[in-house]
C-alpha cells in the first residue's frame, strides 16, 4: 500500500476515534490535521512495525520519521509496558467487528528520554481482508508532570496541615460540595463517618447562628472582590455540645500564573483557637488583677531593670510607668540606709532561685523614705534559667509608725522623749555585764529638779511641762551621744556616763565636769509661757565598774547621794562612795584655795 492509500485509510479511521475532552482535536480539515496536526498519527502492519508517521513524531520524540518507519512500535515503548501492550494489540486483532482502546504508555526515545503519551488504537476489517492498526499519539508528558507536582504538592499540604494540627476545607462553589479533612470533623468531636463530606448544610448546621450571616457576608465580599482577604474568627458547635472557636482562612484557587481556576474553589483552613481563647482570657483575668492590686507589683529583667509596674507602684512610688521602665531599680528608689551586706544576701537568695522577703527603705520620686515589706520571685524559662523577677511590694510605713509608736509608749517618755524608767534599766543592766567584761568604770547621774513643786503649783502644769522639756534638752547637750540620759518620772532624771576608762580618779574627773556642767545648765533662767524662772537641781552620783552589783542597786544608790546633795542645801553633787565624796571636797577647797 502506498502512501497516498495509507494516508486516505488513516483519515477514515481518524474520524472514527473518540478521544476525550483533555484532547479533543479542533474540527478541521482532517487532511491537514494529519499532515500538520500536533498529534501523532501512526499505522501498524501485522508486525506492529510501522508503516506509517506523521511529522507529529518526528516533532514530539525528536527522532527522525526515517529511523522509525518500518520499525517496530516496541523498540520505542519502555520495556515495562510491552506485555500489556501486545495483549491489547492481539485482543484488537483477533476480535471480530471493529474495536478501539485507549490507554496510556511511555515512549522512550533518544536514550532515555520518556515521554507520556495517550494512545488510541482502532482496528477494522474489510470483506474479512486483514487490516492493519490506526492509532493516535497524543503527548501528555506536561499534564502528567503537572499532576504529579499537584500530587505531591497535595501531599506536602496534607502532611504541613497534620503537623499544624489545621483542619482543611475544600468548597466548589458550582457544585456547593464541600471535603472537608478529617481534622476538620475531629476538632468538632466527629470521625469520618459520623460527618461525611456533603456541602455547606453540613457547615450551616454546626456555626453558631449569631455568627453565620457575618462569615457568608465575608465570603460574598472577598469572591466578588471587596476584601484582599478572608481571614475571620467564629464558633462551631461541638459535638459535646460545647462552642469551638475557630479560626478559618481561605483564598480562591488559582493556577501557577494566579489566574482563577474553573470551577470556581475556595480553598481553606481551620484552626482550634478555644485553647488559646482561655488562655488568652486567664491572662486578661490575671492582667486585670495584677492592675488592679492593692499591693505594688514590679516585674524587672535578671538585671534589675525594670520592664513593667502597676498603678499601685505609680501611687506607691510617684514613678509613672514611663518613668520607671528601663531604669534600673538601685537608680531609682536606693534610699542607702541599707549596707552593701543587706544587698549582697538578697542577691544571694534570688539567684538561687529562692524567694526573698524581708523589710526595707526605700525612696519615693519626692524623695521621701518609706517602710515596705517585700517578696523578690525569680521566673524561670523552660531551660530552667531565671529570666524575670516580680517584686511584690507593701507599704508598711504606717505599720513602722505606729510600731514606733507602741514602743515609744512603753520605752519613752512621752513628754520628754527621752527613755523612761523600763528602758533605761535594760541598758544599765546590760552596761554593768559589759562593765564586768572589760573593767571600765561608769558612772550614773540621780537629777532632781529642786522645788519644782511649786513652779508647777504656781505657774500650772503646762508651764511645768515646758520647764521639764527645757531641762531635757539641756542635760541632754552637756553628755556625749554615747552616753544616756532618761526620765524616771515627775522631775527625776538619770544619766548614764559609759567607757570612763579603768584609771578610778580619771572617771571620777570626767563624771564631775559633767554633773557640774549639768548643775550649770540647770541653773540657767529659763524663760516661756509668759513666765522667768531659774531653778536648781540636786545631784547623786553613784560610780560603777567590774565589782559585782545589780542594776537596781546602783540606781538606788544615785538615788540616796541625790538626797545628801539636797540635804548639802541643793544645787550641788554628792557621790555615793564616801571616799569619791571626800576626794571631791578635796578638790573643791583646793580650787578655792588657788582660786
Amino acid at each position: 500500500m502506498n502512501n497516498k492509500k495509507i494516508e486516505k485509510r488513516v483519515i477514515q479511521l481518524y474520524e472514527k476515534l473518540e478521544l476525550s475532552n483533555e484532547i479533543k482535536l479542533p474540527e478541521k480539515d482532517t487532511a491537514q490535521l494529519i499532515r500538520h496536526g500536533a498529534h501523532i498519527i501512526f499505522q501498524l502492519d501485522t508486525h506492529n512495525h510501522f508503516i506509517y508517521l506523521n511529522p507529529a513524531w518526528e516533532t514530539a520524540t525528536g527522532v527522525p520519521l526515517a529511523k522509525a518507519i518500518k520499525h517496530s512500535l516496541f523498540n520505542f515503548v519502555h520495556e515495562r509496558e510491552h506485555d500489556f501492550l501486545r495483549k491489547k494489540l492481539q485482543r484488537i486483532r483477533t476480535s471480530t467487528g471493529e474495536h478501539s482502546f485507549r490507554t496510556e504508555c511511555r515512549l522512550k526515545v533518544n536514550g532515555n528520554q520518556i515521554i507520556h503519551v495517550e494512545t488510541q488504537l482502532i482496528y477494522s476489517s474489510e470483506n474479512n481482508k486483514a487490516q492493519h492498526v490506526m492509532g493516535i499519539m497524543v503527548d501528555i508528558s506536561k499534564h502528567k508532570l503537572f499532576l504529579e507536582n499537584l500530587i505531591l504538592s497535595n501531599k506536602r499540604l496534607s502532611w504541613a496541615l497534620s503537623g499544624a494540627n489545621d483542619g482543611y476545607w475544600d468548597w466548589n462553589m458550582e457544585t456547593n460540595y464541600v471535603y472537608y479533612s478529617s481534622r476538620w470533623k475531629a476538632m468538632l468531636g466527629y470521625s469520618d463517618r459520623e460527618l461525611p463530606s456533603q456541602n455547606l448544610e453540613t457547615w450551616e448546621k454546626l456555626v453558631s447562628p449569631e455568627d453565620k450571616s457575618r462569615v457568608l457576608k465575608l465570603v460574598d465580599d472577598y469572591v466578588a472582590g471587596h476584601k484582599e482577604k478572608f481571614e475571620i474568627e467564629f464558633k462551631m458547635r461541638h459535638k459535646q455540645g460545647r462552642w469551638v472557636t475557630v479560626l478559618s482562612r481561605a483564598s480562591l484557587a488559582r493556577d501557577n500564573k494566579g489566574n482563577l481556576i474553573y470551577p470556581k474553589r475556595l480553598i481553606g483552613t481551620h484552626v482550634d483557637l478555644t485553647e488559646r481563647k482561655q488562655s488568652e482570657l486567664q491572662l486578661k483575668i490575671q492582667n486585670i488583677a495584677l492592675e488592679a492590686a492593692a499591693n505594688a507589683i514590679m516585674i524587672t529583667d535578671i538585671a534589675a531593670t525594670i520592664e513593667w509596674i502597676n498603678p499601685a507602684f505609680t501611687e506607691l512610688t510617684g514613678y509613672y510607668r514611663h518613668e520607671a521602665v528601663g531604669v534600673n531599680v538601685k537608680d531609682l528608689m536606693n534610699s542607702g540606709q541599707q549596707g552593701e551586706l543587706f544587698y549582697q544576701d538578697m542577691w544571694r537568695t534570688i539567684s538561687s532561685k529562692n524567694v526573698w522577703k524581708g523589710e526595707i527603705i526605700n525612696k519615693k520620686k519626692d524623695g521621701t523614705l518609706y517602710h515596705e515589706h517585700m517578696t523578690i520571685t525569680p521566673v524561670t524559662n523552660d531551660s530552667d534559667q531565671i529570666c524575670y523577677y516580680i517584686a511584690i511590694k507593701e507599704d508598711i510605713s504606717q505599720r513602722k509608725a505606729s510600731e514606733k509608736e507602741i514602743l515609744d509608749l512603753a520605752f519613752y517618755d512621752a513628754l520628754t522623749k527621752l527613755p523612761n524608767r523600763r528602758l533605761f534599766l535594760d541598758r544599765l543592766r546590760h552596761t554593768v555585764a559589759a562593765c564586768q567584761r572589760n573593767k571600765t568604770y561608769n558612772a550614773l547621774l540621780f537629777i532632781d529638779l529642786d522645788n519644782f513643786k511649786f513652779l508647777n503649783d504656781t505657774h500650772g502644769h503646762d508651764a511645768g511641762d515646758a520647764l521639764l522639756i527645757e531641762a531635757a534638752k539641756r542635760i541632754t547637750n552637756c553628755i556625749r551621744e554615747t552616753d544616756t540620759v532618761a526620765r524616771l518620772g515627775g522631775d527625776e532624771f538619770v544619766v548614764m556616763l559609759e567607757q570612763l576608762g579603768s584609771d578610778d580618779n580619771q572617771a571620777m574627773s570626767i563624771t564631775t565636769q559633767v554633773a557640774e556642767s549639768i548643775l550649770n545648765c540647770l541653773h540657767q533662767e529659763y524663760r516661756g509661757n509668759n513666765i522667768r524662772h531659774r531653778g536648781s537641781s540636786s545631784i547623786g552620783i553613784c560610780m560603777f565598774s567590774d565589782q559585782y552589783s545589780k542594776a537596781d542597786d546602783i540606781l538606788k544608790w544615785a538615788d540616796k547621794a541625790m538626797y545628801e546633795a539636797k540635804c548639802a542645801g541643793r544645787n550641788t553633787l554628792r557621790f555615793f562612795d564616801p571616799h569619791m565624796q571626800q576626794e571631791l571636797e578635796r578638790r573643791t577647797q583646793l580650787e578655792k584655795n588657788f582660786g
